[in-house]
């Protein structure tokens, strides 16, 4: 049976080497797998940004899956007007579902404008969007995947709104996250760049790399510095001001996630010094004892109690590792506060 028609899968193979696993993206990314829409690409984006809310067991959530989804696509089907599908580059009445889903709600809610970021929806609104989103493609897309890479990369259940990432193949996506980011991005332009006109196609990098947004920050700083006393800078020790930074301890541009477990407050001089790179190894420790502190300190909070579901110790460890592999400059200290 084709993938897309499937309903569930188990992954059929107990390990896989890196070497089957790279032969497998080459052949999502070569022309015999059949892309009628962008929802491949979109959906290996939104796995491997997702690759840090995988569970201990493997799993990761449908909604976290399509959360991510439906705010990429927010951005390139609302504000950058991307056609998603192949339909011809003159034939402007036909549209994918996914675009059809986000005109709906443009039409239906006043409120909503096609400048405004995901974020800034509301809550409800968002929910429902989701919700759809998540209806409407999770059976045209899971079910591909796992078709495309003969049912070795995950096992899924739509019904149960279940996937769970092989071993090997989670390993791998951690390993390699930001060159198959690189990898899935050139792939999706090339789509892009087939089924819409030239004078929309300008950009593209630019337009994908947007259509994962930083969120707005101010509510992490607030309970940093408000319900969990952090008052000093992070780095440097210096006592914090009102331009305080939030600081991604592992870089966005790697992790591409906003988590209270990822976040430091700095000093402005120190974000901007550190900027992308990581820090000197021996500031771990004293992440993972400021997460203890916040977990024994919560009160019960939402967005703890949310955020640190999935959270263990050893994943900033290995987010930290993985991000070294792929590149990213470790060691940074800070200057001297004399300096």
């Amino acid at each position: 049976m084709e993938g897309w028609k499937l309903q569930r899968g188990e992954y059929t193979k107990e390990h896989l080497s890196e070497d089957e696993i790279w032969m497998k993206f080459n052949y999502i990314f070569s022309t015999k797998s059949v892309n009628r829409t962008s929802y491949k690409f979109c959906f290996i984006k939104s796995l491997l940004e997702n690759i840090f809310n995988v569970d201990e067991e493997g799993y990761l959530s449908f909604d976290h899956i399509y959360e991510k989804f439906s705010e990429i696509y927010w951005y390139l089907v609302i504000r950058y007007k991307l056609k998603q599908g192949d339909t011809g580059i003159n034939n402007t009445e036909k549209k994918t579902s996914i675009e059809i889903i986000f005109d709906t709600f443009i039409e239906k809610y006043p409120a909503l404008s096609r400048h405004m970021s995901f974020e800034a929806i509301d809550e409800k609104i968002k929910i429902q969007i989701i919700n759809i989103v998540k209806q409407k493609c999770k059976r045209n897309v899971i079910g591909a995947i796992y078709g495309d890479t003969g049912g070795t990369f995950y096992s899924f259940d739509l019904a149960k709104e279940i996937l769970k990432l092989h071993p090997d193949v989670l390993s791998f996506f951690k390993k390699y996250k930001y060159i198959l980011l690189k990898l899935n991005h050139y792939e999706w332009i090339k789509f892009l760049e087939k089924v819409n006109k030239e004078e929309d196609s300008n950009s593209l990098v630019e337009k994908l790399d947007y259509a994962t947004k930083r969120s707005n920050l101010t509510v992490y700083r607030d309970l940093l510095y408000e319900n969990f006393n952090r008052c000093n800078c992070f780095y440097c020790g210096r006592k914090l001001s009102t331009s305080m930074v939030v600081d991604h301890f592992i870089p966005w541009v790697f992790v591409r996630d906003d988590k209270l477990w990822n976040f430091v407050l700095s000093c402005s001089q120190c974000n901007s010094s550190k900027s992308d790179r990581l820090a000197e190894k021996n500031y771990i420790g004293k992440l993972l004892a400021q997460n203890d502190y916040i977990v024994t300190h919560s009160n019960n909070i939402y967005i703890v109690k949310k955020e640190y579901k999935i959270y263990h110790p050893k994943k900033i460890v290995k987010m930290y590792n993985c991000a070294k592999f792929n590149g990213f400059e470790a060691g940074w200290t800070p200057k001297s506060i004399n300096d």
